[in-house]
């Protein structure tokens, strides 16, 4: 525990004579902190173990006080049911039939059911005729400890079934909800693992292609700005197997899988222009070897660039060699 140390200052018996030019009075700060040492013995007889664990005590929110767990149910309730309601996977009469059937007792809700049956297979069967047969099939009252524990278990089971259709509603509806309450946790972790990625795959340059080729180095650089990253990261944050093997913890291999695939999506955005890259090369090149005919007119093809660019997409290298070879052959 620390303090701060006081020293009042009042001048007394330098200035007895009462000089208004006298320095006022003032109060010396001494901020240098003192330290208490608590002996690990009294701790421990607190409960504590550790200092840290002292800390901890002190520094953990408060618990919840009964109102405010009330509220909490309360909201989450609410939240539940406009959920389910929206995505069609409870109403709000389903949910109120589901606390309704929860709130009763077995016994009340199997009487309630075995009255109607009874009666409308005995129309004027009387109140006290009903108890008797409700009795004679469940041994409510039974003395026979035995014959009582089977129809508790009867009476348990055949609860449980008329209970099925709205528990059944109601836990896959809470199971989604569920979910999707996850998904909500995760999904700002999730955005920031793909803008982070997308921050140190998508450089402002990428080299798109190099390979030399015959003594020829072919090499395109694409240029990629901040809207180009935003619209990589927004079209990453949306694929599901990426997304499940982050769920999983599949940490590895989703970085490598994430590499792999937003360097071949950039590749296949900007093919138009990679090819465009590579074909301004290779008729570059072509000029260099031939004539001055052959500048204007390198390799028979020059005139059909977008049919020359579909060719490369197949290969590269078949094409290059390919207007190499008729620029030479053009000097003869």
């Amino acid at each position: 525990m620390l303090f701060n140390r006081f020293i009042f200052n009042d001048n007394a018996g330098e200035n007895e004579g009462g000089d208004i030019n006298a320095p006022e009075a003032e109060v010396v700060t001494d901020n240098a902190p003192e330290s208490i040492q608590i002996p690990l013995s009294d701790l421990e007889a607190l409960g504590f173990t550790s200092i840290d664990d002292l800390k901890a005590h002190f520094n953990k929110p408060a618990e919840p006080t009964e109102e405010q767990k009330q509220r909490n149910a309360q909201l989450e309730k609410a939240d539940f049911l406009n959920y389910g309601t929206k995505e069609g996977l409870i109403t709000v009469d389903e949910y109120q039939a589901f606390e309704s059937l929860k709130a009763k007792a077995d016994r009340d809700l199997v009487f309630e059911n075995f009255t109607q049956e009874f009666k409308n297979d005995n129309p004027d069967a009387e109140d006290y005729e009903v108890e008797e047969a409700f009795n004679s099939q469940y041994h409510i009252d039974s003395n026979n400890v035995t014959l009582k524990k089977r129809g508790e278990k009867l009476l348990g089971k055949d609860a449980a079934e008329l209970r099925i259709p709205v528990q059944s509603k109601y836990d896959t509806a809470w199971k989604a909800y569920g979910e999707k309450k996850q998904l909500d946790a995760t999904i700002p972790q999730w955005n920031k693992l793909i803008d982070d990625t997308v921050g140190k795959l998508v450089p402002e340059k990428l080299k798109a292609f190099e390979k030399e080729i015959d003594g020829q180095k072919v090499s395109v650089e694409i240029e990629l700005t901040a809207a180009d990253r935003e619209e990589i990261a927004e079209k990453f944050k949306m694929n599901v197997k990426a997304y499940s093997m982050f769920a999983k913890g599949e940490n590895e291999k989703l970085s490598a899988d994430l590499s792999r695939k937003i360097n071949g999506y950039i590749k296949e955005k900007y093919a138009d222009k990679i090819q465009e890259g590579i074909f301004e090369q290779a008729i570059t090149f072509g000029k260099s070897r031939g004539s001055n005919i052959g500048a204007t007119n390198p390799f028979p093809m020059v005139n059909n660039g977008a049919v020359v660019r579909e060719m490369i997409k197949g290969d590269v290298e078949t094409e290059i060699r390919k207007a190499n070879a008729e620029a030479a052959g053009i000097r003869k």
